[in-house]
Formats: structure tokens, sequence, C-alpha cells
């Protein structure tokens, strides 16, 4: 009886023992994601914030593209044009030209 009480103790030793580097297996498993986690988090904070200031410099970039597009739609581009490519002028317009 002193012997089969003995062995339950050392049996339930060792079942303590085992759960407990288990979880400490666990633990330390969980412990390194964690930290990989954190550290792709930072790297698409990082990419985000790029792409955020990219967003940003094309949405400029289509302004300033619908401005030029209204601009060159307009008669007054049209009318410079017509002007510095091919010399129109408008009727009785007189064009005075500097001497070099």
């Amino acid at each position: 009886m002193r012997e089969r009480r003995r062995r339950l103790i050392h049996i339930k030793r060792n079942n303590m023992a085992l759960v407990l580097v288990f979880t400490i297996a666990i633990l330390g498993a969980v412990c390194f994601a964690r930290v990989n986690l954190e550290r792709e988090l930072e790297s698409k904070k990082e990419i985000l914030a790029t792409y955020k200031k990219e967003k940003k410099s094309l949405k400029e970039e289509q302004k300033d593209m619908k401005e030029l597009e209204k601009y060159v739609t307009s008669k007054e581009y049209i009318e410079d044009m017509a002007r510095e490519k091919f010399g129109l002028v408008y009727e009785n317009e007189v064009i005075f030209e500097a001497e070099d």
C-alpha cells in the first residue's frame, strides 16, 4: 500500500512537471509570436504611412491635371496657341514687334 502510494505521488509529480514544461513551452511560443506580430505591425504601419503620402501627392497631381484640362479646353488657351504657334491675330488687330 505504501509503495503504491509513493508511486502515485511520483506519477502525480511527473505529471505536474510535464504540465509545467508544456505550459512554459506554450507561453514561450505565444511570446515569440507576439514579438513577431508587433514587428510586422510596425512594418505595415510604415508602409501605410508611405501609401498615405503617395495618395496625397496623387490627389494634388489629379487636381493640377483637372485645372490643366479646364485651361486646355478654354477659349483663352486656344487663342494663346493660335497666336504662338500660327501667328494668328484678330481682324483689325495690330502687332508691334521689338527690334533686336
